[in-house]
């Protein structure tokens, strides 16, 4: 039986106080077993330029100029980058935009 199909099962047999806190144990023992909650892996240039939300040649000149995270370079023309690294390109930059602008 599936949690989902044990939710539904203990919501019509009146026991919504219980499905809390069971929901709630299992999600921590879920988490528990999880070294890395969000596995890492490898995106490409559409994908990253995309989290972004800029074009993709833009994502290249930021990256050759050393804005952005380091291509990984998989053969000479197959490069990829580390969604984690993205990611905290991201986090980094929308910590600078309180800043303001000289």
């Amino acid at each position: 039986m599936s949690l989902e199909q044990a939710i539904v099962d203990r919501i019509v047999e009146g026991a919504v106080p219980r499905i809390t806190a069971e929901v709630e144990r299992k999600i921590r023992e879920e988490l528990s077993l999880r070294k890395d909650p969000i596995p890492d892996r490898l995106i490409d240039a559409r994908e990253a330029s995309s989290l972004c939300g800029i074009k993709r040649g833009t994502w290249y000149d930021l990256v050759k100029g050393g804005y952005a995270p380091k291509a990984i370079s998989l053969s000479d023309t197959l490069k990829r980058w580390k969604l984690s690294e993205v990611m905290e390109y991201i986090e980094q930059r929308q910590g600078l935009r309180d800043i303001p602008v000289k």
